[in-house]
């Protein structure tokens, strides 16, 4: 039996493409030089049980990273909720990425929107793309936007556009 997928580990993570204006967040990842959306790993306890839902992660590290409050969008099955379960909004994509020769993440992808203003500023460095700016985006810059990120923001920005 393969552990994880891939036959390897894996933790879970969670990560938000943010859309203001038509634009999608993009933080700057300071260990992989990479444009990545807003996110994180999902935080455990020393047993290895969960201390967040996945959509929490996405609210507390876009927080930490970047300043924003934001809401996630998407589609969630609200009635079933009640004192013995919380129906979570279901992700717009899942994928499992490799990080190094013993674990993977398996990582769940959520659009979301600003709440309030947008003059925040976390612990990291983040840019605000457009559509033609992600098309533009060069390939051999400095700082790498992986094709998925690419594609998964634009899909937001189309998703969630504005006027």
């Amino acid at each position: 039996m393969k552990i994880g997928g891939r036959g390897k580990l894996y933790q879970i993570t969670a990560a938000g493409y943010i859309v203001h204006e038509n634009r999608a967040l993009l933080v700057k990842h300071r260990k992989l030089n990479m444009w990545l959306p807003s996110g994180g790993h999902v935080l455990q306890d020393r047993n290895g049980f969960f201390l967040e839902s996945p959509e929490e992660t996405v609210l507390r590290e876009t927080k930490e990273e970047t300043g924003l409050d934001i809401e996630i969008v998407g589609k969630r099955f609200d009635k079933f909720s009640d004192k013995k379960r919380k129906m979570l909004t279901l992700p717009e994509n899942l994928h499992l990425h490799e990080i190094d020769s013993e674990h993977d993440h398996l990582n769940l992808d959520y659009f979301c929107k600003v709440k309030g203003s947008v003059k925040h500023k976390g612990t990291e460095y983040y840019r605000w793309f457009s559509a033609e700016e992600i098309d533009a985006y060069p390939y051999d810059s400095k700082i790498e936007m992986p094709d998925h990120v690419r594609f998964t923001a634009k899909m937001a920005i189309n998703k969630l556009k504005s006027g």
